[in-house]
């Protein structure tokens, strides 16, 4: 699993943010289950997502960006 995304970003500003690598996604800020998210954080944040790939019997991997 991986995420994409614009690292640093101005207060005040929004970025998308996408995982992949995986068939389905749990964002721990959120609980988001989309490949994609948008985020506006008011200061240093780091996002988490879960990816679980169904094609490897339920192999889990979480990343951190």
């Amino acid at each position: 699993v991986t995420i994409s995304g614009i690292s640093t970003i101005c207060n005040g500003q929004s970025t998308s943010l996408t995982a992949s690598g995986a068939v389905s996604y749990s964002w721990l800020l959120g609980g988001q289950t989309s490949p994609g998210i948008t985020v506006n954080p008011a200061g240093a944040t780091t996002y988490s997502v879960t990816g679980t790939d169904a094609q490897t019997e339920g192999c889990v991997k979480a990343v951190d960006y």
